[in-house]
């Protein structure tokens, strides 16, 4: 009995023990499970955040790539439009520059049929008190030249300034203080007496500032080390928004802004002799008694040549008829005829008719018709053929009219009907 009771008791306890064990277990894994949960819970957390970070950063990457790309593509629009834009500027300043050499050659064609004629514009403008038309048109439209328009010197205030300005001038040379160039009121009257020279310019285009040009005045003239003088102008220029600003630019020989062109730098000598120039053409204005008497001394120190000189008559004959040979061929080029072609060669026909009226020189009358020339045709506006023929016969002494014929039809002045 006694040993059952102990087995019982043993029992007892042992089942306690179990009891207890499995509830500390319980416990144990309950708090396992607690601990795993959380852990598993926290990486969920993570993962769940670096899926998020991953979806940020890739949308990042998308959006930076997609502004690069915009940014790219606005770039190239740009850089296109921009190198359109460039291209269309230059092609204009190019069609610009051809067109400023075009009215320059025109220019410089129409002063070569004006300046042999100055003698007689001159004295038909003191007689009459009216330029020749061809001549008055020239001034008006080539404003730059109207220093040798005897039109330009009925102005009192402007014979006043040339002639202060030559007093002026002469002071300085006599004292031989050249810093007084720089005095603003001798500034102020060479500004007024060159006003023609000065102004030149403006209306035009600056292709370099892609400006244009307002107004031009003298603002300083510059003695230099060499004994020459150059000019400094104040251009006020307007941009395309309407907007004016100024600047100082030296005067160049060409008139423009380009970095090739030149500063003009004048010969004291030539500076006063200029200035003497004008100062006798306004005298002449205020004395018309003595204008006739003292027009050809002024002009040929203009370089225009005497009215009795057979020199300067030849010189300038032949001048007129080199622009006239000029115009023939381009009149060819453009097939030009009839009605056309005599207006287009009128200028020079005249020209030369005005020349041979100022020297007195009578033109030859044409020969009469022969029978040797009555199957020639004349190819020349405003010559028939026995024209032709006398024109070769007078300009090549011995030459007979049989070789006059010969020469003519060999040039193509004559063409043979037969």
């Amino acid at each position: 009995m006694g040993r059952a009771l102990l087995e019982g008791f043993q029992s007892g306890f042992s089942m306690m023990e179990r009891h207890n064990a499995r509830i500390g277990r319980e416990e144990r894994q309950e708090k396992l499970d607690k601990i795993n949960e959380s852990s598993y819970q926290d990486s969920q957390t993570r993962l769940a955040d670096m899926d998020q970070q991953k979806s940020e950063q890739y949308q990042d990457t998308v959006d930076y790539r997609n502004k690069t790309a915009d940014n790219t593509a606005k770039y190239r629009q740009q850089t296109t439009e921009a190198t359109a834009k460039y291209r269309e500027q230059q092609n204009t300043k190019a069609a610009e520059h051809r067109q400023w050499q075009v009215n320059q050659a025109e220019e410089q064609k129409q002063w070569g049929l004006i300046a042999p004629q100055m003698q007689n514009i001159h004295q038909e403008y003191f007689k009459t008190g009216k330029l020749p038309e061809q001549a008055a048109k020239f001034f008006e439209e080539n404003p730059q030249y109207n220093d040798y328009n005897p039109d330009s010197y009925k102005n009192p205030e402007y014979r006043k300034a040339v002639k202060m300005l030559r007093n002026k001038t002469h002071e300085i040379f006599k004292s031989k203080k050249l810093h007084e160039f720089k005095n603003p009121e001798y500034i102020k009257l060479f500004d007024q007496a060159f006003q023609s020279k000065i102004k030149q310019g403006i209306g035009e285009v600056d292709l370099v500032r892609n400006a244009t040009v307002v107004d031009k005045e003298v603002a300083q003239l510059i003695p230099t080390r060499n004994g020459k003088v150059s000019i400094g102008l104040k251009v006020t220029y307007q941009d395309n928004n309407g907007k004016t600003y100024t600047e100082i630019q030296p005067m160049t020989k060409g008139r423009t802004s380009d970095q090739e062109d030149p500063v003009n730098e004048l010969e004291l000598k030539e500076l006063l002799s200029t200035i003497e120039v004008r100062s006798n053409m306004a005298d002449m204005a205020e004395n018309g008694e003595h204008y006739l008497n003292r027009s050809g001394n002024t002009l040929k120190a203009m370089g225009f040549g005497g009215a009795k000189d057979k020199k300067a008559y030849r010189k300038e004959v032949n001048a007129i008829k080199k622009e006239l040979r000029k115009a023939e061929s381009e009149a060819n080029e453009k097939m030009l005829e009839g009605d056309e072609r005599t207006k287009f060669l009128k200028p020079f026909n005249d020209a030369l008719t005005e020349i041979d009226n100022a020297y007195g020189v009578k033109s030859e009358k044409a020969p009469e018709p022969t029978a040797s020339t009555a199957n020639y045709k004349s190819t020349v506006e405003g010559q028939d053929v026995n024209g032709v023929v006398a024109k070769f016969m007078s300009a090549n002494k011995g030459m007979t009219e049989q070789q006059a014929i010969a020469a003519a039809t060999n040039q193509g002045y004559l063409t043979n009907d037969e």
